[in-house]
């Protein structure tokens, strides 16, 4: 029976860097993706203003307070 020795190939500059931009390339990547949904599946405004929409509707619930 041999024994295999494996050899172990060093870790070089040129791998790390390979590696490296490898990685952040997918990320980036997933990222402009994910950007590019939440941007076009945005619906808009639903209301002109929030505020006056908010206060409409706290008086639909004082309203509904006072009825039961």
């Amino acid at each position: 029976m041999t024994a295999s020795n494996p050899v172990a190939r060093p870790i070089t500059g040129r791998f790390v860097l390979i590696t490296m931009l490898a990685f952040f390339s997918v990320v980036i990547c997933a990222n402009l993706i994910m950007m590019r949904f939440a941007i076009t599946t945005l619906p808009g405004t639903e209301v002109d203003s929030a505020y006056s929409a908010s206060l409409a509707y706290q008086r639909e619930i004082l309203a509904a307070k006072g009825r039961s």
